[in-house]
């Protein structure tokens, strides 16, 4: 007998979606922090760079037709089927022995995250309405929760091929886990039909939506450096720095900054949220590139999780709020578009790394901070003039 639908098990189903998604991504970043694991499959910057750039890649591709396949089946069957491609990939992953070897898994790995990511939040953002702001806040504390969790399970500072392999197992039983726990419940906000791939990409008219996918591409991108080249900053800066250690301490301030993030957002407008959180964001990651030691770098990576841990979820409930009768399609478009960033400013990294050392590297993903507090200002001033234009037509 299946469990009827309540809002607080469809958000539990959520909240155990984006644990898995927390921990797919953080572990490219934990696994480079691994010299017995990397150095045994033959990773160098390069191939780390190509790594992350084909799981982001693979993201842009399946988000968008993740979204618009939440709209026709319903959130619940797409976490479902996020979650056995993840558990597929991480099996393969426990196979890899050489660097290329790891390109199929990450693909996997790349159309279950988007699956689970768009099923995710569309689930809140449907079931809680007006209240989608700070619940999708809520529940990206458990994604962050999942990625502060992989650098301690990985955290074996002798840990090789052997031991990543176990872990990797372990972590496929996991995903089979949270993919049945669907279907224990009841569906809920199904759809027999939802506009199709071609129908959602037809959004891209709106400018509001464009401005939306510009920040959130600006934020994917600074995100997914942080996320993966902390531990091999750390490593390369400081000689005999605990990598795991050093991204634990950024995944941890994201979660803590997500979990106060539903207080902030009551007392506080959202732009202003992004604007301040971005900038701070920016401010740390320069910090980071000039640390004279590891108690700066420490302290710096720690503030950088805790500035960009509001930044997606709020920018994800602005779109939900503009679009709530398409809003599977326009938040798998929103989160698929912007994961260009997500390709782009990890190769522009590694670039910046090989030609210039690992310190400079630090600019692009400081660069994309700044990009979304000056997208941030437009928007408020563009959202200014809508709003007086309206008043005046009104007065007339």
């Amino acid at each position: 007998m299946r469990l009827s639908a309540t809002p607080l098990r469809l958000f539990a189903l959520a909240v155990a979606g984006q644990f898995l998604f927390g921990l797919v991504l953080a572990l490219p970043g934990t696994l480079f922090g691994l010299p017995g694991w990397t150095l045994a499959l033959g990773f160098d910057v390069a191939a780390q760079a190509r790594l992350l750039v084909v799981f982001f890649a693979g993201q842009f591709v399946f988000t968008a037709l993740a979204g618009s396949l939440v709209d026709r089946v319903g959130c619940q069957r797409v976490l479902s089927l996020g979650s056995l491609l993840m558990a597929t990939a991480f099996v393969l992953l426990a196979g890899a022995s050489v660097a290329s070897g790891t390109m199929v898994p990450a693909i996997l790995l790349a159309a279950g995250g988007a699956s689970i990511n768009a099923a995710s939040n569309t689930l809140v953002s449907v079931t809680y309405g007006e209240r989608r702001g700070a619940m999708l806040s809520l529940m990206a504390t458990f994604g962050a929760s999942g990625a502060l969790v992989a650098p301690f399970l990985f955290g074996g500072g002798g840990l090789g091929v052997d031991g990543v392999a176990a872990r990797l197992w372990g972590l496929a039983l996991f995903a089979l886990v949270i993919a049945g726990l669907p279907l224990l419940v009841l569906a809920a906000h199904e759809h027999s039909s939802g506009p199709s791939l071609f129908g959602a990409l037809r959004l891209l008219r709106e400018r509001q939506l464009v401005g939306l996918i510009a920040l959130l591409a600006f934020e994917f991108g600074a995100e997914a450096v942080m996320a993966g080249w902390i531990a091999a900053f750390a490593i390369a800066v400081f000689p005999g720095t605990s990598g795991s250690l050093t991204v634990g301490l950024y995944w941890g301030g994201l979660c803590l900054s997500r979990l106060c993030a539903p207080l902030v957002l009551s007392r506080a407008a959202k732009l202003v949220v992004v604007l301040v959180a971005s900038t701070m964001a920016g401010l740390a990651i320069i910090a980071m590139a000039l640390a004279p030691s590891t108690s700066v770098l420490a302290a710096a990576v720690f503030i950088a999780g805790l500035a960009v841990g509001p930044l997606a979820p709020t920018i994800v409930s602005v779109a939900g709020d503009r679009y709530p009768r398409q809003m599977g399609a326009a938040i798998g478009l929103l989160l698929s578009m912007a994961q260009i960033g997500g390709m782009v400013l990890p190769w522009l990294t590694g670039r910046a790394t090989i030609a210039y050392g690992y310190r400079a590297g630090l600019v692009v993903p400081a660069l994309a901070a700044f990009g979304i507090a000056a997208g941030t200002v437009l928007t408020w001033q563009a959202r200014a003039r809508r709003v007086g234009v309206a008043a005046e037509a009104q007065a007339r």
